[in-house]
């Protein structure tokens, strides 16, 4: 089964310019410094992927070059979001787990710590999902958000998502804590 193309979405935010497209292998730098700069916080929710690309740029690259052989196989799905005058990536939205027999997958999202509140993790989600359940066949998506992750909790409940089930001590964090996962779905 195919996820389809992504065309790249480029819009106007508070007399900013951004584009939303799939991740490709010239976002390397680009990638490793959005990482970088917000490790400290990434590191919390993201542990595996934050310790992978802060190993370094040629870590990053090979990190995003397995990302992309993935994607060709349809097992991912990975958009950025670039700020268009400084092409910095502010954000991240990842499909990943596809069960294709269901047709089910996961999604994960970050964004920069000093872009938040602004609406922009709202587009970024909001894009990935309509693009997952509109082209890529999909009839669930769900994500697994930190039962004290308010923020990441409302989001998802304004897009949709319903509540399946807390897993208590589900996932050990970056900051080795067992912490209680809220799961959460959406159908087609």
């Amino acid at each position: 089964m195919s996820l389809g193309l992504f065309n790249s979405h480029i819009f106007e935010h508070q007399s900013f310019y951004f584009e939303l497209r799939l991740l490709q292998t010239k976002d390397v730098a680009a990638f490793h410094s959005f990482i970088f700069k917000n490790s400290g916080e990434f590191n919390v929710a993201f542990p595996v992927t934050t310790a992978e690309i802060l190993k370094g740029v040629q870590s990053t690259k090979h990190w995003i070059a397995q990302k992309l052989d993935d994607e060709a196989l349809n097992r991912n799905r990975i958009l950025v979001l670039i700020k268009r005058d400084t092409h910095e990536i502010l954000g991240y939205f990842s499909a990943f787990g596809f069960d294709w027999r269901v047709p089910k997958c996961e999604i994960a999202w970050m964004l920069d710590t000093d872009w938040r509140g602004q609406g922009l993790a709202t587009y970024i989600v909001g894009k990935g999902i309509h693009h997952l359940l509109q082209q890529g066949k999909l009839e669930k998506i769900i994500c697994r958000i930190d039962h004290s992750n308010i923020k990441s909790l409302s989001l998802a409940a304004r897009l949709g998502f319903t509540s399946e089930a807390m897993h208590r001590k589900d996932f050990r964090n970056g900051n080795d804590d067992l912490v209680d996962v809220e799961y959460m779905a959406i159908w087609r």
